[in-house]
């Protein structure tokens, strides 16, 4: 049985805001920080919890590049901004 693509989400509590150019996002209690480019379209895209396959065909459609989600993923892992489901 292969298995489940595993699926993400935004880390509560966290506050943020769309800036022209940016997302910036504070976690309470915690560092702020402006996520630019492929990081931003992923907190984006984030609204609720999806897997990488489906992050990447929803940003397809947003842009030209072809940004490396998963790098952009394990950032926002490490900075504690987004967890992973199981």
């Amino acid at each position: 049985m292969p298995m489940a693509e595993v699926s993400y989400e935004r880390t509560p509590p966290v506050v943020w805001r769309l800036g022209p150019d940016r997302v910036l996002v504070r976690s309470v209690g915690g560092q702020s920080l402006d996520l630019l480019g492929a990081a931003a379209m992923v907190w984006i895209v984030l609204e609720g919890s999806c897997t990488l396959s489906e992050m990447e065909g929803e940003i397809e459609g947003l842009t030209t590049d072809r940004p490396d989600l998963g790098a952009v993923l394990r950032d926002l892992l490490d900075r504690g901004l987004v967890r992973e489901l199981t």
